[in-house]
């Protein structure tokens, strides 16, 4: 099997791990977002009614949303870390090439030689 194909290969599977994290990430941060909600809807307008009610739920909206964005918003760590490993990926394969490259300007120069 030629190392291209395994590159390729390696290349999708990667492709395809980014992609499962992205959606579980989606699906935990929804989750998340659900319980707070029913917890908020179960204290605000169950036991807690007033204006100091309605303070809280602002106040823990406001610690939420944000926390969720630093982990998984455009600028968060989860997609900070999957440009990182894509990166990594396109080094391994610029240098691949470059390798290539080299061996097959070896590969001309001693089939000059002998």
């Amino acid at each position: 099997m030629s190392k291209n194909v395994l590159l390729h290969l390696a290349r999708r599977v990667l492709n395809e791990v980014l992609s499962e994290i992205n959606k579980q990430i989606n699906r935990i941060q929804q989750e998340v977002i659900q319980e707070f909600e029913t917890y908020l809807r179960q204290v605000v307008d169950g036991c807690w009614r007033g204006e100091d009610a309605e303070q809280f739920k602002s106040e823990v909206q406001g610690l939420l949303l944000p926390r969720l964005n630093e982990i998984a918003g455009s600028g968060g760590i989860v997609p900070r870390t999957q440009v990182g490993v894509e990166n990594a990926a396109q080094v391994v394969e610029r240098a691949d090439q470059r390798v290539s490259g080299l061996v097959s300007n070896l590969n001309d120069t001693f089939s000059k030689i002998y």
